[in-house]
């Protein structure tokens, strides 16, 4: 896919400006999301390759936004009605109307607070599996979560056994270290008593 035209709009390769052009400035909203967007690139770096790859590249990892941005919907909605919120304030919040966000919402905001309501110690692979199932999938593949059938109170379910020791090992070896990491070692947070 080569470049047909000089592209004059607002570009990916402009990098995360602040405005479209003419002082004219974007909202923190849209600043947010191309920062957002360049971000995850930092993070999963592929190769570059041409103009229209990279920017089919882009529109992938804006895919990923969205569903990350849809899950969290569904956590900030099952905890605000946890405390009180009504449909309809919450839907005013969205700027959307009470029956569309409760139709396509109100099952899995249920469910997410059955879970966080839930004592059970399996609480956040349970939110991982509803909120982000490929992350869980991806979990199960590397081989650090077994999912198992079960019967609890005659109920069938997935119970889920941690490897502890896969997850040790991932963590040596695949984690990059962490701000936390480094100025937990840093010898200057740290002097030595002398």
């Amino acid at each position: 896919m080569g470049e047909r035209h000089r592209w004059s709009g607002p570009s990916y390769f402009d990098g995360t400006p602040k405005t479209f052009g003419d002082g004219l400035e974007l909202a923190p909203a849209v600043q947010a999301l191309r920062e957002a967007v360049h971000r995850l690139r930092e993070l999963v770096p592929r190769p570059p390759g041409d103009p229209a790859e990279e920017l089919l590249d882009a529109l992938s990892r804006l895919a990923a936004i969205e569903k990350a941005v849809a899950s969290e919907r569904v956590l900030l909605l099952a905890e605000a009605n946890y405390r009180g919120a009504t449909w309809q304030q919450m839907a005013q919040a969205c700027r959307v109307r009470r029956q569309s966000l409760h139709k396509r919402y109100a099952d899995r905001v249920l469910r997410v607070i059955g879970i966080c309501s839930d004592a059970n110690p399996e609480k956040p692979l349970r939110l991982i599996m509803e909120l982000y199932p490929n992350t869980f999938n991806h979990l199960v593949a590397l081989g650090l979560v077994n999912p198992e059938p079960s019967t609890a109170d005659g109920r069938h379910r997935l119970a889920f056994r941690r490897h502890t020791h896969a997850i040790a090992v991932a963590r040596q070896q695949n984690v990059p270290e962490t701000e936390s990491d480094k100025s937990r070692d840093d010898p200057r947070r740290h002097p030595t008593q002398g």
